[in-house]
């Protein structure tokens, strides 16, 4: 978004005004071009100007001395839950359209270092605004992608906040149109077995025709068939049922394969935590919530995991989760980084880093999880100028420390730059 659009978005109320001068970055080792290099970048307008070693721009307003340090384009998460607090509200919070915990989990999220999302479940009431309002580099949260009310197969057509049912034809019609109205991009399917089969193809011939990409989730082997079948744009989650058969995986590393979306960091994390004597002292409480609030949350999260039913299969399950997930990786899918952050005891805050923990863990390079947490998810989203540092693309960007051990850690995290506009500084009385 141009500088003079950012303004107009300040000038009508949405977001702050801000600013993003003309700044010059020297010292800093740069993934670029699929490699590190010593070089500087010149930002202007938001975007990248130049990128060179030795770089000398006189009309530069803000320097960043770099030196020890390492760039990487911000991350792209394509799954989160963006009104979700990860456990109980505090008193006031827990009603529509959740303002509250909709901006301390955006700003969570962007100062952790993802600076565009994509929305799993919105609703069509705030959503549009929201969205709108995340395009500015003011904006204290990510660039969002909506994907909609949830639709359930077999599920009651009484709408709720994130999900809704359909019976028939008019139905799936309306729904559709009302999701591009709202300027939703995404139509998210759950359940896609329990569907009667003309009714999905209805529906998803329908959210076609209004622009709208599918996104389907494939947590049994019979949703995952489905979801192929009918030429989804992106499968959300993993089987749980059984091992991916050899077809299906197949089709999964085809060309035109659709990307998976398969958080697995978060299902070991809760499956630890829910082992533990006390959940809530394992996860602790959100980032930014004031001390009363703290308070709130961590005395009444335990009895509210428990209610949470079906988090409580997350030990049984996880064994089949990271079967089917290495079995992706090991075969070539095109697998993106999305963390599921907002479901229960998943923090906003660093939900991004142990996702990316995970993936390590499971034996993937820095640079292959950078690439999937950029440049790849910026293409299975349709962004053309996002997930890359070269020239003319957006200057959203993550300085961090490479004397940090362990290569990508939340630890090692310096500045947050969205689009030119720094969110995260290491200066603690800054931003």
């Amino acid at each position: 978004m141009s500088t003079l659009a950012a303004l107009a978005l300040a000038v009508a109320g949405l977001v702050a005004p801000c600013e993003a001068p003309e700044t010059l970055i020297v010292g800093a080792q740069v993934w670029t071009d699929a490699r590190w290099q010593e070089v500087d970048l010149h930002l202007r307008d938001g975007r990248i100007d130049a990128i060179a070693a030795g770089l000398q721009v006189a009309s530069a307003q803000r320097r960043i001395d770099a030196s020890g340090l390492r760039i990487i384009p911000g991350l792209i998460d394509a799954h989160v839950h963006l009104y979700e607090l990860g456990g109980p509200y505090p008193p006031g919070w827990d009603r529509p359209p959740y303002v509250e915990s909709t901006r301390l989990n955006g700003r969570a999220l962007l100062r952790s270092g993802v600076t565009s999302a994509r929305v799993h479940l919105s609703n069509l009431q705030s959503g549009s605004e929201l969205k709108l309002e995340s395009m500015s580099p003011c904006a204290p949260l990510p660039r969002l992608q909506l994907g909609g009310p949830g639709v359930i197969g077999g599920g009651t057509t009484t709408p709720g906040f994130q999900t809704v049912g359909v019976e028939d034809a008019a139905q799936a019609h309306a729904l559709t149109a009302a999701y591009a109205a709202a300027g939703v991009d995404w139509i998210a399917l759950h359940q896609l077995d329990l569907f009667e089969p003309a009714q999905l193809r209805l529906l998803i011939e329908s959210a076609r025709r209004q622009g709208l990409r599918i996104m389907a989730a494939g947590d049994s082997v019979a949703a995952l068939r489905l979801a192929l079948q009918h030429g989804v744009d992106s499968v959300e989650y993993l089987p749980t049922d059984a091992v991916i058969p050899e077809d299906l995986l197949a089709a999964l590393v085809a060309p035109s394969a659709p990307p998976v979306v398969a958080p697995i960091g978060y299902y070991r994390r809760i499956a630890s935590a829910l082992q533990a004597p006390s959940a809530g002292r394992v996860l602790g409480t959100p980032a930014g919530l004031s001390a009363p609030e703290s308070r709130h949350f961590a005395s009444r999260f335990d009895t509210w995991l428990r209610a949470q039913g079906h988090y409580q299969d997350a030990a049984q399950l996880l064994p089949m989760r990271e079967a089917n997930f290495r079995k992706l990786l090991d075969a070539g899918a095109g697998v993106l980084l999305g963390t599921d952050v907002g479901s229960a005891g998943h923090y906003h805050d660093r939900a991004i880093w142990t996702e990316i923990a995970a993936w390590r863990a499971a034996g993937m390079a820095d640079e292959q999880v950078i690439d999937r947490g950029t440049r790849l998810a910026a293409a299975a989203l349709g962004y053309s100028d996002l997930g890359r540092i070269e020239v003319g693309a957006v200057a959203d960007l993550l300085i961090l420390d490479r004397a940090i051990a362990g290569g990508l850690r939340p630890e090692a995290l310096r500045y947050v730059l969205k689009a030119g506009v720094v969110h995260r500084h290491p200066d603690p009385a800054s931003k």
